[in-house]
Parts: structure tokens; sequence; C-alpha cells
């Protein structure tokens, strides 16, 4: 009850954010890192923090991006609106506008924020944690804590791991934005425990609905598979200075390289103490195959062929 006696104080304060006129000062295009969960995403983020993005000024300790996580990570919405470029589109302008500062909302924001809210505060608590008490304790906080001046030109992004699956819509908005898609061995992410995006997504992505236990690596092999070959067959419609792919066998082997890769992908002018704590962020990273020869009779032939194709043997 006091999440919904909360409700109209939190409204009033959403339109207060209208009394202005909206101006847009979101026009340069972002920068969406985004991968199957646990696939590295967090280090191109925090390098990309470091070269002078702003990623989001709500972040986790992942370095996700609340913001997408509050307006899009609707698992029943973006199920059933996920191909809708008419219900897409408000949610990225919306988001568009909380990412700045003075940006004031519009009343299509206002609206957008009054549907999204009132969906969370019907949500009970999920496994993963994003349920209502999430949604009341960051919504004001995103809605608030805007940083960008008023028509400033910042250099702007986020990262998600699930901003794959809208990537064609954020491209839709901005044709120029950069993607940086970062995969890891599929049979070892398979066996890790980090399966949540499975769990959200294989609905939309297997067409087939997948449990906490039902989540089993031949599962999650599937999907991982699926999942990639859809992202990288829309980056090779995109040119190389807009989609850029990273290992993280990459970031464990060849920390500096790989880093290279992604300064140049981003196109900075960075200073030689900013360039090398970049080099440095990977070098932590540890990447252990968790598979042996025997595991692979779990998996469907088919997954296991079309391995090479997204970068790894067997």
């Amino acid at each position: 009850m006091w999440l919904v006696s909360s409700w109209p104080s939190m409204y009033v304060l959403l339109a207060q954010a209208t009394t202005k006129k909206a101006i847009s000062s979101m026009n340069n295009q972002p920068v969406i890192v985004g991968g199957v969960g646990g696939s590295g995403t967090r280090i191109i983020s925090e390098a990309s923090i470091l070269m002078g993005f702003d990623m989001g000024h709500t972040l986790n300790h992942a370095s996700d991006n609340l913001l997408f996580t509050l307006l899009f990570k609707r698992r029943d919405w973006l199920l059933k609106h996920i191909d809708d470029p008419e219900k897409i589109a408000p949610v990225i302008s919306t988001f568009a506008h909380l990412s700045g500062t003075d940006v004031s909302l519009t009343m299509n924001d206002l609206r957008v924020l009054g549907v999204i809210l009132f969906d969370w505060m019907r949500r009970e608590e999920t496994v993963d944690g994003l349920g209502r008490r999430f949604a009341y304790k960051n919504f004001l906080k995103v809605v608030n804590n805007r940083r960008r001046k008023q028509g400033e030109q910042a250099r702007w992004g986020l990262k998600e791991p699930n901003s794959w699956l809208l990537l064609s819509h954020f491209l839709a908005a901005y044709p120029e934005l950069k993607y940086i898609h970062t995969i890891r061995n599929g049979i070892d992410m398979s066996l890790s425990e980090n399966q949540q995006q499975c769990i959200n997504w294989s609905e939309y992505v297997l067409d087939e609905k997948v449990s906490v236990q039902t989540c089993t690596p031949r599962v999650s092999l599937k999907y991982w598979v699926q999942a990639n070959q859809q992202v990288l067959e829309l980056g090779r419609q995109l040119p190389s200075h807009q989609f850029l792919v990273i290992k993280f066998e990459d970031l464990c082997a060849s920390p500096a390289e790989t880093m290279a890769r992604v300064i140049a992908f981003l196109n900075v002018d960075v200073c030689a103490e900013t360039r090398a704590k970049v080099l440095r962020l990977p070098h932590a990273t540890k990447c252990k195959r968790k598979y042996t020869k025997d595991d692979l009779v779990n998996y469907d032939a088919e997954d296991l062929t079309a391995l090479p194709g997204l970068g790894y043997s067997i």
C-alpha cells in the first residue's frame, strides 16, 4: 500500500517537468553497448566513461543504465511490442529526453512515464530483483537526476546487455549511432549461473518459454546462437564505423590491443593518461574455459555447428 499511496506525489513531480517548452538537445548520436549477459559489456562501458561518454546518471554495480532498465525491461510489455515501432519509438524519445538535463519533458513523455510507472506498480517482486520496490527506489532518481546542459552536444550512450534487442529501433531514431557488441564462447556461457537474459527473452528469440528450472545448458546455447546471429546479421548491414564486435576472449588474451580497437572505433582523442587507464581495464579479467569435450553431448548438433560462424571452434 505504501507504493500505491506514493503514486500521486510521484506523478505530480513528473508533471512539473512539463512546465517549460521542450527543447531537444539529444541530436548527437549515442554509443550503445550490448550482448548476451556476462560477455564483457561492463568493461566497454567503463572504458567509454573514462573517455568522456555520459553512459547514464544512474548505474548499477555492473554499469547498467537503470533508466533503460526502467523504461524498457518490462518483460511482458516488451515481448508484446518488440516488433512494433509505434509502441517503441515514444519510449526511446522519452529515454533521450531523460538522458539530458534541462530538456523539459513533453506531454507525450508524461503519458509514457505514467503508463510505465503504473506497469511497475502492478509487478510482483522477481528473482532478478526487478519488481515494484526496484521501481520505487529508482524511478524519481532517474527522472530528476539529469546532468547534461541544455543545448549541449555531449557524447552519450548506454550500456545494458539487453539493448541489442532494441537495436533496430534505436537505429530508426539515431541512424548514425555506434553499437559495440560483446560476445563470449557460447558453451562456456551456457554453463554460467548468469542465465537471466535467456529466461527473460527466450520466448522471443526461441519461440519457447523458459524458466529457471528449464534453462538447461542445451537451451542456453541455443539462445546464445540465435541471439548473436540475429544481432550480427543486423550488424552486417551497417558500415564498419558503426558496428564493432569485441570477443571476451580477446579482452583476456590481448587486452591492450583489443581496447585500442575500441578507442579507434569510438573515434575520440584521449590524453596519454586516459588511454593508459582504458588499456589497463581488462587486465584483471580472467578467461577460463568451463567446458570439456564430455560436455558436448549435451547440446544440439546444429548449435555446435553454428559456433565457427560466430567465431568459435570446438
